[in-house]
């Protein structure tokens, strides 16, 4: 009898334990921390990418979140970039990111729409599977930070000449970041940069501390922008991302006078965290959590 015992509560201890299990990977976490991401104003939840889709999530699911003060919002997709339409709200595992995001793309700041404050929790679920995979799988992303995978350090570091409206030519260009180095870009672009003559850089959106963290890292590697920095040729606007904004205009029109002020070539950067990159297709993906 008392080894029938024994055998019954194993085996009751067993599934006890396989149902947690499930009920861990079946697309649901509660209670995790969040935090105010104020650079892009992004809600950043405590859960890394990889971790999350371990419990059951992939890119292309329909997710509702609840927060700990009574805010909830339902049936946003969970995609792996920002491919909703700007002031539509998404759940983001963007490469680069270290976490993942509940954000508005090019929209309201999520932390204020969503009244959260330090302390404060979410718990997220499956609301549908898949529900949006049609769009994930057909602008799904994919990074290589491999040079030998492009045909040149132009498309390497995405380094281009703009070209629209009546801007002149050898006046202004974009790329990958000179200073951020988490997909080993900053050097080429830095070259790029000195090859064409860059005389001034417009900071969009990063803080001064980010970019001097950036700066001070054993791998920082990018003479020409760290010359044109100490030179004072350049300026930090800290524009947000909604572009609707009345303080994205105020700022938008700080940075034209600082580039009337000033002589080219200009160069944009962006800052936001990868973004800049070159992203290689990847159509045979099935919208999992591929990192």
């Amino acid at each position: 009898m008392r080894k029938r015992i024994i055998k019954t509560a194993a085996l009751i201890l067993s599934l006890v334990m396989l149902l947690s299990m499930a009920s861990c990977s079946n697309g649901r976490i509660k209670d995790y921390a969040v935090a105010h991401e104020t650079e892009f104003g992004a809600v950043i939840i405590d859960i890394s990418i990889e971790d999350f889709c371990k419990k059951g999530f992939a890119f292309g699911d329909s997710v509702d979140l609840s927060f700990s003060n009574g805010k909830e919002v339902t049936d946003i997709p969970f995609y792996n970039g920002y491919y909703v339409r700007p002031g539509d709200l998404l759940l983001v595992g963007y490469p680069g990111y270290e976490t993942i995001r509940f954000s508005c793309n090019a929209g309201d700041d999520t932390w204020i729409m969503e009244d959260l404050k330090e302390g404060d929790k979410v718990s997220i679920k499956v609301n549908k599977k898949a529900k949006y995979i049609d769009v994930q799988n057909a602008l799904n992303i994919r990074y290589s930070d491999e040079r030998e995978d492009y045909p040149s350090d132009e498309a390497f570091a995405n380094y281009r000449e703009i070209r629209v409206g009546n801007i002149l030519p050898s006046t202004l260009y974009r790329s990958a970041s000179p200073v951020d180095n988490r997909h080993k870009r900053a050097h080429t672009v830095d070259s790029l940069m000195e090859k064409d003559g860059i005389r001034y850089v417009i900071n969009l959106a990063e803080t001064e501390d980010k970019l001097k963290s950036y700066m001070d890292a054993d791998d920082f590697d990018s003479p020409w922008f760290k010359s044109l920095y100490s030179e004072g040729d350049y300026h930090l606007a800290m524009m947000n991302m909604n572009y609707s904004s009345k303080e994205f205009a105020e700022k938008l029109a700080d940075s034209v006078r600082e580039i009337t002020a000033h002589d080219g070539p200009f160069y944009p950067l962006s800052g936001r965290e990868g973004q800049d990159g070159f992203c290689l297709p990847d159509p045979g993906s099935s919208g999992g959590c591929d990192i």
